[in-house]
C-alpha cells in the first residue's frame, strides 16, 4: 500500500507542470477579470479610515540628575525636566471601525500612555480615549469624537479567506503617511509558536 501511495505521489509530482500548463492555457486557473489592474481605487477609498496613533507618557528617569553647574545642560540633552522626568512616545497604525469614531490598534502601541492621539490622512489630529485593551491578543480599542461621521472600514469574515486570495495591507506606522502593500494569503491557521494565538 505504501509503495502504491508513494508511486502515485511521484506520478502526480511529475505530471504537475504539465497539468498546470494545460489549465493555465485553457484559462481555468485565473480569469483576467479576477486580477485587478490596479489597487489605487481601493486604496483611495480605505485610506481615510486608516490613522497614525501617537502616544506619550512621562516617566521618571533612572539616570542621575545633574545639579546646577557646568553639567546641568546634560539634563535637557537627555530629555529630562528640572524634576528629573522625561517624556517617551510611541507610534503605530489604527483603523476606524465605526462612524462614531471607534478605532482598533495594538495594545503595545498605547500601553502605559498618558496621552493618545489619532492623526488622519487629511492631517487632522484628534485626542483619543482608551476604551479597552487585551494584552493577550495585542488589541486595543480607542474612541475619537467629532460632529460629522467618520469614514470607517467594516470587519470582514476571515473564515471566508482562502489560500491564494488577494490581501491588501494599509498602515501608517511611522507617521510618514499611509503605506499600501499587496500580496496573497499564503497559509491559514498556521501556528508559528509566537504567542498565545
Amino acid at each position: 500500500m505504501r509503495r502504491t501511495v508513494f508511486a502515485l505521489s511521484l506520478a502526480l509530482i511529475a505530471s504537475g507542470p504539465a497539468m498546470g500548463q494545460s489549465l493555465s492555457d485553457s484559462g481555468e486557473i485565473m480569469d483576467q477579470g479576477t486580477r485587478p489592474d490596479s489597487f489605487s481605487e481601493l486604496s483611495k477609498r480605505l485610506m481615510p479610515a486608516v490613522v497614525n496613533i501617537t502616544t506619550s507618557r512621562v516617566v521618571a528617569s533612572d539616570l542621575p540628575q545633574f545639579e546646577e553647574g557646568p553639567l546641568q545642560d546634560f539634563n535637557e540633552f537627555f530629555g529630562r525636566d528640572p524634576e528629573g522626568f522625561s517624556q517617551e512616545g510611541a507610534l503605530g497604525s489604527g483603523f476606524v471601525i465605526s462612524a462614531d469614531g471607534l478605532i482598533v490598534t495594538n495594545n503595545h502601541v498605547i500601553e502605559g500612555a498618558d496621552e493618545i492621539n489619532a492623526i488622519f490622512s487629511d492631517g487632522r489630529t484628534l485626542r483619543a480615549e482608551l476604551i479597552g485593551t487585551d494584552a493577550a491578543t495585542d488589541v486595543a480599542v480607542l474612541k475619537v469624537s467629532q460632529t460629522d461621521p467618520f469614514p470607517f472600514v467594516e470587519w470582514a469574515d476571515s473564515e471566508q479567506a482562502e489560500v491564494g486570495d488577494w490581501v491588501m495591507a494599509i498602515g501608517n506606522p511611522f507617521g510618514f503617511g499611509g503605506s499600501v502593500s499587496v500580496g496573497i494569503v499564503s497559509a491559514r491557521n498556521r501556528d508559528i509558536q509566537s504567542g498565545n494565538y
